[in-house]
């Protein structure tokens, strides 16, 4: 996707950092508030050195998109990229967005509604399975379109768009077990209130099966046992540690590495590691971590194209899109390989 790409190189951050202005305040001027006339002239400016797209309302493409999401989003990258793909497309179709925590679409943020109910709909981002499930029912019988970022729906009639998480964890431990490595740790949170971590946990125990090879269940642990730290530091010290550990995200990834060298571990010639998602940090990690990259940007774009068309033609029920990963070999995974 050329466009996408094009504005992926200037990111609100960018704007941020060129502005002075705050990261809050960036949002709230490409959601459609009113700001004071010094800030909203400090990030057009910067918007326009850097080629960020200012664009005012198209009539014809234009309605009313609501990402309604966790207050927690914020502590992860990955969401906050989504909802800069979104504000990127909006901005350039002239969409509103608004963004709010719950199914108060009527007044999300307190103020009135932009546009009429059939020119409005919303983005579900970064929620568990029963808040999902529960807000796409309330949402079906209100007939407002919706669809889910970054979750795969089993549901008939449920629109998303979103990368397939137990294919990428898949391929991040055939990677592992490609190296030679047989005693792959996990560390499992235990829980099926995220698609997500259920998706990336199949794609663990589907990789050895492919391979024709079994995990070893010492080495599959979870918050039951212990926080991933202390965790890290029991497998690391049984008599046949794990050689290999697969981590469910990036910020894990680095919190396992942490523990092997300070257990005296070399990283990645004792214990080979990969996260997942390649959020920013994983490159600037020493080592750097191997991930999957997951296109977050990417799906935020897609879904204001996909929520313009469920508007424009609701005789179409649903509409599911599955977007590429693509694994990245850093330095965590890339050295000696153990020989079977």
């Amino acid at each position: 996707m050329d466009q996408s790409a094009q504005h992926k190189r200037a990111t609100i951050d960018d704007v941020v950092r060129l502005s002075g202005v705050s990261r809050s305040s960036v949002f709230r001027y490409l959601s459609g508030k009113t700001l004071r006339p010094t800030l909203s002239t400090a990030i057009e400016t910067a918007m326009r050195r850097l080629g960020y797209p200012i664009a005012g309302r198209s009539d014809a493409q234009a309605f009313d998109l609501s990402i309604s999401t966790s207050p927690s989003f914020g502590s992860f990258r990955g969401y906050a990229e989504v909802v800069e793909g979104i504000i990127a497309r909006a901005v350039e179709r002239g969409v509103h967005v608004s963004l709010g925590h719950g199914l108060g679409y009527e007044d999300i943020k307190g103020n009135p509604p932009v546009f009429p109910a059939e020119r409005r709909g919303v983005v579900i981002l970064g929620k568990s399975m029963t808040e999902e499930e529960v807000e796409a029912k309330e949402l079906t019988a209100q007939g407002l379109p919706f669809l889910l970022v970054n979750r795969i729906m089993d549901e008939p009639g449920y629109s998303f768009v979103s990368a397939d998480f137990r294919a990428a964890a898949m391929d991040a431990t055939r990677h592992l077990l490609g190296l030679g490595r047989k005693r792959v740790a996990m560390w499992d949170d235990g829980s099926e209130l995220s698609r997500v971590q259920r998706d990336k946990r199949r794609g663990f125990f589907s990789a050895f099966k492919a391979e024709g090879l079994e995990p070893v269940a010492e080495l599959i642990t979870g918050r039951d046992a212990g926080d991933i730290e202390a965790e890290a530091a029991r497998l690391l010290s049984l008599a046949e540690p794990p050689d290999a550990w697969f981590a469910m995200d990036d910020r894990a990834a680095m919190r396992v590495i942490r523990k092997a060298h300070d257990l005296g571990f070399r990283v990645p010639e004792d214990l080979a590691v990969i996260g997942m998602n390649d959020t920013e940090t994983a490159s600037l990690s020493r080592p750097s971590v191997s991930s999957v990259r997951i296109p977050f940007f990417e799906a935020g774009w897609s879904a204001v194209d996909i929520l313009g068309r469920l508007i424009e033609r609701p005789v179409e029920r649903s509409i599911r899109i599955i977007l590429g990963h693509r694994l990245v070999a850093r330095e965590s995974s890339l050295g000696q390989t153990r020989k079977a």
